[in-house]
């Protein structure tokens, strides 16, 4: 919201108001007789005005290229090395991050990895063993992250 208006137009003194959810800015009784003074409010306030216009075309901009979530499949199980997983699903962290995660849940850790050779998982949390095992198999695993 700007706020515009001339207090006294005998000595040219003007109250202007930048009223921005997050910061206001102000500035109040300057004199027509220093225009250093002016010409510095003025550019302040061409600057405020730029940026809050530039602040509102990227909101209008971003607000209509939303783009619907990436379908990913996980593959994890119940056991507590994937507590991490759990969390995120409960939580919405995959959601906030654009993901819509389509779990596949596995009472043991060997049953996870299966999915993924199988192209019927995208990701899995599994252990070094049948990552390793797998691997002298041939089979072409990439490790994305290390959960600790």
């Amino acid at each position: 919201m700007l706020v515009t208006g001339v207090v006294s137009q005998d000595d040219l003194r003007s109250f202007i108001v930048f009223n921005n959810p997050r910061t206001i800015f102000t500035c109040a009784d300057f004199v027509h007789d220093n225009e250093g003074l002016q010409e510095h409010l003025m550019w302040k306030i061409f600057v405020n005005i730029l940026f809050t216009a530039m602040l509102m075309t990227y909101q209008a901009i971003s607000a209509t290229n939303a783009e619907p979530p990436t379908k990913i499949t996980f593959s994890y199980t119940f056991q507590q090395q994937s507590t991490l997983a759990h969390v995120a699903v409960a939580k919405g962290y995959f959601v906030e991050e654009g993901l819509d995660v389509q779990p596949l849940l596995h009472t043991y850790g060997k049953a996870v990895l299966q999915p993924v050779l199988d192209h019927k998982a995208d990701f899995a949390t599994a252990g070094e063993t049948p990552v390793m095992f797998n691997l002298l198999k041939g089979e072409k695993i990439f490790v994305v992250a290390n959960i600790d």
